[in-house]
């Protein structure tokens, strides 16, 4: 999963065999540079044909998208703020920033047959400032219109969640993200973890992450019967680049990750996403070839332990 624009054909065709699906992140827009926004015009009408540009090729290669919502494309927050990863603000007018994201569900209907399966998120890492800096409030608001226009379009077939939440950032705001989620029928809770400084190369770490996760997910839906899905929606524990994860992505780094795995299917996880950025694969300087041997060593490992 990356941020786009990228080469999203040949991305897909690098990654067939590895995942059966890839999570579309600032596909509305809102990036940094400004430009790239779906919603275009006086009255940030949505562009569909741009919008099926950036979908069409993930569906072509038989992939299954993660449609993510964010960053807010710059037309409905002209005053707001280009942090790290682009536009981190609300809309001005959250009225009018439903009504487009019902047209963009629609749109998705129309062109995607079985977008009534995917999986929507409404945002990065809501908890961190790099990602949203207009507070719960706003962010509850555009998380409500999300469901809206999910649910309108799909029904109850689509399964919709917050976004995923960073360990150990603003642990009240992300007590929040889960509270709400459970009021709106959120079916999904994700979290993004990194095994690199300053937690180290070790198992604790992740450990500790996800069971933090869970206990938000089991205090918020105390009285439920019910309780959504957990997932790792960024866990990128065999990065090739030194500060982030394993240097060395080979047999350490599978052990590392696997028993990971093990620990997070204990505490209930659904599933496991690996993030991918552009830095990290797109470079001739080997990182593809690390990254690959490395996910390769994972698969032979879960394989002897999971025996599938």
């Amino acid at each position: 999963a990356s941020a786009l624009p990228r080469p999203w054909a040949q991305r897909c065709n690098d990654t067939k065999l590895l995942t059966d699906s890839v999570s579309l992140v600032r596909l509305l827009g809102g990036w940094k540079g400004g430009g790239g926004d779906v919603a275009t015009g006086p009255n940030c009408a949505l562009n569909r044909t741009l919008l099926y540009e950036r979908v069409d090729p993930v569906v072509d290669a038989c992939l299954s998208p993660i449609i993510v919502l964010d960053n807010v494309p710059w037309c409905f927050a002209p005053n707001g703020t280009a942090s790290t990863y682009g536009n981190s603000a609300g809309p001005d007018d959250v009225e009018a920033y439903g009504l487009f994201l019902i047209d963009v569900m629609e749109a998705l209907r129309t062109r995607y047959p079985a977008a009534a399966t995917w999986y929507y998120r409404v945002g990065t890492e809501p908890n961190y400032g790099g990602h949203w800096t207009s507070g719960f409030d706003a962010y509850a608001r555009v998380y409500d219109k999300a469901v809206a226009a999910v649910r309108g379009a799909f029904g109850a077939a689509a399964t919709i969640g917050p976004g995923n939440m960073p360990h150990g950032m603003n642990d009240s705001f992300a007590e929040l993200v889960a509270e709400h989620a459970n009021a709106t029928d959120g079916q999904v809770l994700a979290l993004s973890f990194y095994g690199g400084a300053p937690d180290g190369y070790n198992t604790e770490a992740p450990h500790r992450a996800m069971k933090w996760l869970r206990d938000l997910r089991d205090a918020a839906w105390a009285n439920s019967t019910a309780l959504p899905k957990l997932v790792a929606a960024e866990f990128g524990t065999l990065d090739a680049p030194s500060g982030k994860t394993s240097p060395e992505p080979g047999a350490f780094g599978a052990a590392w990750t696997v028993s990971a795995w093990l620990v997070g299917l204990a505490l209930d996880f659904d599933a496991f996403y690996r993030w991918t950025d552009s830095d990290d694969v797109d470079y001739a300087d080997g990182r593809k070839v690390a990254f690959l041997y490395g996910w390769a060593w994972a698969m032979a490992v879960a394989e002897l332990l999971f025996d599938e």
